[in-house]
Protein backbone atom coordinates (compact mmCIF):
# COMPACT_ATOMS: atom_id res chain seq x y z
CA UNK A 1 0.00 0.00 0.00
CA UNK A 2 1.21 3.78 -0.55
CA UNK A 3 2.47 5.31 2.17
CA UNK A 4 2.37 8.76 3.73
CA UNK A 5 5.67 8.61 5.75
CA UNK A 6 6.08 11.09 9.42
CA UNK A 7 9.04 11.96 10.30
CA UNK A 8 9.41 13.01 13.97
CA UNK A 9 5.53 13.99 14.18
CA UNK A 10 4.06 15.36 17.43
CA UNK A 11 0.49 13.83 18.13
CA UNK A 12 -1.53 16.84 17.17
CA UNK A 13 0.34 16.70 13.44
CA UNK A 14 0.14 12.79 13.32
CA UNK A 15 -3.74 12.91 14.11
CA UNK A 16 -4.09 15.76 11.18
CA UNK A 17 -1.79 13.11 8.71
CA UNK A 18 -3.38 10.03 9.14
CA UNK A 19 -6.56 11.90 8.61
CA UNK A 20 -5.07 13.43 5.23
CA UNK A 21 -3.71 9.86 4.32
CA UNK A 22 -7.21 7.93 4.95
CA UNK A 23 -8.51 10.76 2.43
CA UNK A 24 -6.05 9.58 -0.39
CA UNK A 25 -5.67 5.70 0.17
CA UNK A 26 -2.41 5.68 1.71
CA UNK A 27 -1.12 4.14 4.91
CA UNK A 28 0.20 6.60 7.50
CA UNK A 29 3.71 5.38 8.95
CA UNK A 30 5.86 7.39 11.61
CA UNK A 31 9.06 6.66 12.79
CA UNK A 32 11.50 8.79 15.13
CA UNK A 33 14.21 10.14 13.16
CA UNK A 34 15.50 10.78 9.66
CA UNK A 35 17.88 8.04 9.33
CA UNK A 36 15.14 5.35 10.19
CA UNK A 37 12.92 7.41 7.83
CA UNK A 38 15.65 6.85 4.46
CA UNK A 39 15.31 3.30 5.23
CA UNK A 40 11.90 2.78 4.61
CA UNK A 41 11.59 4.82 1.64
CA UNK A 42 11.51 1.53 -0.66
CA UNK A 43 7.80 0.84 1.27
CA UNK A 44 6.65 2.52 -1.82
CA UNK A 45 6.40 5.99 0.16
CA UNK A 46 4.72 8.85 -1.69
CA UNK A 47 5.20 11.43 0.15
CA UNK A 48 7.20 12.58 3.70
CA UNK A 49 6.41 14.91 6.58
CA UNK A 50 9.11 16.33 7.92
CA UNK A 51 8.49 17.94 11.64
CA UNK A 52 10.70 20.33 13.55
CA UNK A 53 14.34 20.47 12.56
CA UNK A 54 15.90 20.47 15.83
CA UNK A 55 17.67 18.10 17.78
CA UNK A 56 19.88 14.90 17.59
CA UNK A 57 17.08 12.86 15.80
CA UNK A 58 17.30 14.96 12.56
CA UNK A 59 20.85 14.91 11.90
CA UNK A 60 20.71 13.34 9.12
CA UNK A 61 18.39 15.17 7.68
CA UNK A 62 20.63 16.32 4.56
CA UNK A 63 20.85 12.24 3.82
CA UNK A 64 16.96 11.65 3.73
CA UNK A 65 16.76 15.07 1.18
CA UNK A 66 19.13 13.12 -0.62
CA UNK A 67 17.29 10.07 -0.28
CA UNK A 68 14.09 11.76 -1.32
CA UNK A 69 15.78 13.69 -4.53
CA UNK A 70 16.76 10.54 -5.66
CA UNK A 71 13.49 8.40 -5.74
CA UNK A 72 11.03 11.94 -6.72
CA UNK A 73 9.48 12.06 -4.07
CA UNK A 74 8.02 15.19 -2.68
CA UNK A 75 9.03 16.27 1.10
CA UNK A 76 6.85 18.62 3.32
CA UNK A 77 8.78 20.22 6.18
CA UNK A 78 6.65 21.48 8.95
CA UNK A 79 8.52 24.19 11.03
CA UNK A 80 10.77 27.20 11.35
CA UNK A 81 12.21 27.79 7.54
CA UNK A 82 15.64 27.42 8.44
CA UNK A 83 15.72 24.49 10.93
CA UNK A 84 16.12 21.82 8.23
CA UNK A 85 19.84 21.48 6.72
CA UNK A 86 20.62 20.69 2.96
CA UNK A 87 16.96 21.68 2.20
CA UNK A 88 18.28 22.79 -1.59
CA UNK A 89 18.87 19.36 -2.60
CA UNK A 90 15.27 18.61 -3.31
CA UNK A 91 13.38 20.57 -6.56
CA UNK A 92 11.68 23.63 -5.82
CA UNK A 93 8.32 22.05 -6.61
CA UNK A 94 8.73 18.64 -4.44
CA UNK A 95 9.93 20.67 -1.25
CA UNK A 96 7.78 22.75 0.57
CA UNK A 97 7.74 24.30 4.24
CA UNK A 98 5.15 25.20 6.51
CA UNK A 99 5.73 27.07 9.08
CA UNK A 100 4.23 27.35 12.63
CA UNK A 101 1.25 27.36 13.76
CA UNK A 102 -0.30 24.24 12.79
CA UNK A 103 -3.06 25.38 10.07
CA UNK A 104 -4.68 21.68 9.28
CA UNK A 105 -6.90 23.01 6.17
CA UNK A 106 -3.45 24.70 4.64
CA UNK A 107 -1.54 21.68 5.74
CA UNK A 108 -4.37 19.61 3.66
CA UNK A 109 -3.71 21.83 0.78
CA UNK A 110 -0.49 21.57 0.86
CA UNK A 111 -0.10 17.85 0.81
CA UNK A 112 -2.17 17.57 -2.04
CA UNK A 113 -0.42 19.72 -4.19
CA UNK A 114 3.12 17.96 -3.56
CA UNK A 115 0.99 14.33 -4.41
CA UNK A 116 -0.24 15.86 -7.66
CA UNK A 117 3.00 17.08 -8.52
CA UNK A 118 4.56 13.28 -7.93
CA UNK A 119 1.83 11.78 -9.97
CA UNK A 120 2.63 14.68 -12.70
CA UNK A 121 6.14 13.91 -12.49
CA UNK A 122 5.79 10.25 -12.90
CA UNK A 123 3.05 10.86 -15.67
CA UNK A 124 5.86 12.88 -17.82
CA UNK A 125 8.42 10.14 -16.72
CA UNK A 126 6.29 7.67 -18.32
CA UNK A 127 5.43 9.87 -21.40
CA UNK A 128 9.20 10.43 -21.77
CA UNK A 129 10.13 6.60 -21.76
CA UNK A 130 7.02 5.67 -24.34
CA UNK A 131 8.54 8.52 -26.80
CA UNK A 132 11.96 7.44 -26.53
CA UNK A 133 10.72 3.85 -27.37
CA UNK A 134 8.50 5.30 -30.51
CA UNK A 135 11.76 7.64 -31.47
CA UNK A 136 13.94 4.20 -31.10
CA UNK A 137 11.42 2.25 -33.29
CA UNK A 138 11.46 5.15 -35.68
CA UNK A 139 14.88 5.48 -36.35
CA UNK A 140 14.82 2.12 -36.74
CA UNK A 141 12.45 1.75 -39.69
CA UNK A 142 13.52 4.25 -41.44
CA UNK A 143 17.17 3.02 -41.26
CA UNK A 144 15.96 -0.29 -43.18
CA UNK A 145 14.33 -0.89 -46.24
CA UNK A 146 10.85 -3.03 -46.64
CA UNK A 147 11.25 -4.49 -49.64
CA UNK A 148 14.89 -5.85 -49.04
CA UNK A 149 15.64 -5.74 -45.30
CA UNK A 150 19.15 -3.89 -46.29
CA UNK A 151 19.53 -0.75 -45.22
CA UNK A 152 17.60 2.13 -46.64
CA UNK A 153 19.36 5.08 -49.04
CA UNK A 154 18.54 7.34 -45.75
CA UNK A 155 20.55 5.26 -43.91
CA UNK A 156 23.37 4.79 -46.60
CA UNK A 157 23.86 8.65 -46.65
CA UNK A 158 24.16 9.52 -43.04
CA UNK A 159 26.46 6.88 -42.62
CA UNK A 160 28.68 8.01 -46.18
CA UNK A 161 29.05 11.35 -44.03
CA UNK A 162 30.63 9.57 -40.55
CA UNK A 163 33.05 6.99 -43.14
CA UNK A 164 33.96 10.54 -45.07
CA UNK A 165 34.85 11.80 -42.23
CA UNK A 166 36.43 8.90 -40.69
CA UNK A 167 38.75 8.98 -43.86
CA UNK A 168 39.49 12.20 -43.49
CA UNK A 169 40.67 11.78 -40.55
CA UNK A 170 42.70 8.97 -40.74
CA UNK A 171 43.57 9.72 -44.51
CA UNK A 172 42.51 6.36 -45.24
CA UNK A 173 40.99 5.53 -48.63
CA UNK A 174 37.44 5.31 -49.50
CA UNK A 175 35.34 3.65 -52.06
CA UNK A 176 31.31 3.80 -52.97
CA UNK A 177 29.77 1.56 -55.53
CA UNK A 178 26.44 2.40 -57.25
CA UNK A 179 24.84 -0.97 -58.53
CA UNK A 180 22.01 -1.20 -61.20
CA UNK A 181 20.34 -4.92 -62.38
CA UNK A 182 20.78 -4.42 -65.96
CA UNK A 183 17.55 -4.75 -68.17
CA UNK A 184 15.39 -3.87 -64.68
CA UNK A 185 13.26 -1.40 -66.32
CA UNK A 186 12.00 -4.07 -68.70
CA UNK A 187 11.58 -6.59 -65.86
CA UNK A 188 9.96 -4.29 -63.43
CA UNK A 189 7.00 -4.13 -66.57
CA UNK A 190 6.41 -7.67 -66.91
CA UNK A 191 6.21 -9.00 -63.84
CA UNK A 192 4.25 -8.53 -60.55
CA UNK A 193 5.49 -6.43 -58.06
CA UNK A 194 6.08 -9.75 -55.78
CA UNK A 195 8.03 -11.23 -57.75
CA UNK A 196 10.21 -8.17 -58.63
CA UNK A 197 10.63 -7.77 -54.90
CA UNK A 198 11.26 -11.26 -54.76
CA UNK A 199 14.07 -11.03 -57.62
CA UNK A 200 15.49 -7.98 -55.55
CA UNK A 201 16.04 -9.89 -52.21
CA UNK A 202 17.50 -12.87 -54.25
CA UNK A 203 20.03 -9.97 -55.74
CA UNK A 204 20.64 -8.71 -52.21
CA UNK A 205 21.38 -11.69 -50.57
CA UNK A 206 23.69 -12.68 -52.97
CA UNK A 207 24.94 -9.14 -52.75
CA UNK A 208 25.39 -9.82 -48.99
CA UNK A 209 27.33 -12.81 -49.08
CA UNK A 210 30.12 -11.58 -51.31
CA UNK A 211 31.17 -8.76 -48.43
CA UNK A 212 34.13 -9.89 -46.33
CA UNK A 213 34.28 -7.10 -43.72
CA UNK A 214 31.76 -5.91 -41.55
CA UNK A 215 32.64 -2.77 -42.19
CA UNK A 216 31.51 -3.09 -45.52
CA UNK A 217 28.24 -1.43 -45.68
CA UNK A 218 25.13 -2.46 -48.48
CA UNK A 219 21.70 -0.33 -49.15
CA UNK A 220 18.78 -0.39 -51.21
CA UNK A 221 19.71 2.94 -53.79
CA UNK A 222 16.38 3.82 -55.70
CA UNK A 223 13.97 1.77 -57.22
CA UNK A 224 16.26 -1.29 -58.67
CA UNK A 225 19.43 -0.86 -57.34
CA UNK A 226 21.86 -0.85 -54.78
CA UNK A 227 24.89 0.89 -53.19
CA UNK A 228 28.02 -0.29 -51.33
CA UNK A 229 30.12 1.16 -49.38
CA UNK A 230 33.80 -0.01 -48.60
CA UNK A 231 35.86 2.13 -45.74
CA UNK A 232 39.67 1.80 -45.96
CA UNK A 233 39.47 0.60 -49.81
CA UNK A 234 41.47 2.17 -52.61
CA UNK A 235 40.41 1.54 -56.13
CA UNK A 236 42.24 -1.96 -56.48
CA UNK A 237 40.55 -3.73 -54.16
CA UNK A 238 37.58 -1.91 -55.05
CA UNK A 239 37.70 -3.29 -58.33
CA UNK A 240 38.30 -6.58 -56.64
CA UNK A 241 34.66 -6.46 -55.09
CA UNK A 242 32.86 -5.51 -57.94
CA UNK A 243 34.55 -8.67 -59.81
CA UNK A 244 33.21 -10.76 -57.11
CA UNK A 245 29.37 -8.73 -56.98
CA UNK A 246 29.31 -9.69 -60.57
CA UNK A 247 29.96 -13.30 -60.22
CA UNK A 248 27.31 -14.02 -57.00
CA UNK A 249 24.52 -12.09 -59.20
CA UNK A 250 26.13 -14.62 -62.75
CA UNK A 251 25.65 -17.23 -60.10
CA UNK A 252 21.70 -16.86 -59.69
CA UNK A 253 21.07 -18.13 -62.92
CA UNK A 254 22.76 -21.54 -62.32
CA UNK A 255 20.52 -22.12 -58.93
CA UNK A 256 17.43 -22.99 -57.66
CA UNK A 257 16.21 -19.07 -57.88
CA UNK A 258 17.54 -19.17 -62.02
CA UNK A 259 13.66 -19.79 -62.56
CA UNK A 260 12.66 -16.34 -61.23
CA UNK A 261 15.31 -13.83 -62.08
CA UNK A 262 16.92 -15.82 -65.10
CA UNK A 263 20.26 -14.55 -66.10
CA UNK A 264 21.41 -11.55 -63.85
CA UNK A 265 23.41 -8.57 -64.58
CA UNK A 266 25.22 -6.11 -63.32
CA UNK A 267 26.44 -2.45 -64.06
CA UNK A 268 28.62 -1.09 -61.77
CA UNK A 269 29.82 2.47 -60.94
CA UNK A 270 32.61 2.61 -58.40
CA UNK A 271 34.41 5.80 -57.03
CA UNK A 272 37.20 6.18 -54.90
CA UNK A 273 39.31 8.76 -52.65
CA UNK A 274 42.20 9.28 -50.66
CA UNK A 275 40.98 11.61 -48.88
CA UNK A 276 44.03 14.95 -47.97
CA UNK A 277 44.18 18.07 -45.42
CA UNK A 278 40.92 19.35 -44.87
CA UNK A 279 39.10 16.37 -45.82
CA UNK A 280 37.44 15.91 -42.49
CA UNK A 281 35.85 19.33 -42.84
CA UNK A 282 33.01 20.74 -44.25
CA UNK A 283 32.11 18.02 -46.96
CA UNK A 284 29.58 14.88 -46.36
CA UNK A 285 31.14 12.76 -49.22
CA UNK A 286 28.23 14.08 -51.87
CA UNK A 287 31.40 14.63 -54.12
CA UNK A 288 32.04 10.41 -53.91
CA UNK A 289 28.63 9.56 -54.67
CA UNK A 290 27.72 12.19 -57.66
CA UNK A 291 31.49 10.87 -59.27
CA UNK A 292 29.96 7.07 -58.38
CA UNK A 293 26.41 8.39 -60.20
CA UNK A 294 28.36 9.22 -63.23
CA UNK A 295 30.45 6.16 -63.25
CA UNK A 296 27.49 3.92 -63.20
CA UNK A 297 25.83 5.74 -66.10
CA UNK A 298 29.17 4.94 -68.13
CA UNK A 299 28.91 1.35 -67.08
CA UNK A 300 24.97 1.03 -68.25
CA UNK A 301 26.30 3.13 -71.43
CA UNK A 302 28.93 0.35 -71.85
CA UNK A 303 25.87 -2.16 -72.45
CA UNK A 304 25.63 -3.91 -68.72
CA UNK A 305 27.89 -6.15 -67.33
CA UNK A 306 30.59 -3.27 -66.64
CA UNK A 307 32.37 -1.75 -64.06
CA UNK A 308 33.38 1.97 -64.21
CA UNK A 309 36.15 3.18 -61.59
CA UNK A 310 36.18 7.03 -61.56
CA UNK A 311 38.60 9.04 -59.43
CA UNK A 312 36.66 11.24 -57.18
CA UNK A 313 39.66 13.86 -56.76
CA UNK A 314 40.28 13.85 -60.40
CA UNK A 315 37.01 13.25 -61.58
CA UNK A 316 38.13 11.11 -64.57
CA UNK A 317 38.63 7.23 -64.66
CA UNK A 318 39.33 4.12 -66.69
CA UNK A 319 36.10 1.98 -67.66
CA UNK A 320 36.81 -1.86 -66.70
CA UNK A 321 34.89 -4.77 -67.98
CA UNK A 322 34.46 -7.14 -64.87
CA UNK A 323 31.87 -8.77 -66.09
CA UNK A 324 32.55 -12.55 -65.85
CA UNK A 325 32.72 -15.53 -68.65
CA UNK A 326 29.71 -17.40 -67.95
Amino acid sequence: MATLLMVGVTNDLAAELAGFASLFDLEALGCPDATQAAALLHRQVEIVVVEGGDGESHSSLPHLLRACQCRGLPLLHVGPPDSIPGENDLPPDLFDVLPPPLAPRLLKRRLALLLEVRRLRRELDERALEIEVLQAELAELSSLDHDTGLFSQRYFIEDLAKEWRQAGRNSTPLSLLLLEIDGSANFLHQHSREEVISCLCLVARALYQSLLRPADLLARFGEKGFAILLPETDCAGAELVAARLHHAVADLATGEEGALCGKVSLSIGCAWHLPGEGDADGSDGEALLDVAGEALTRAVAAGGGHTVVLAAAEGVGHPKDDAPDV
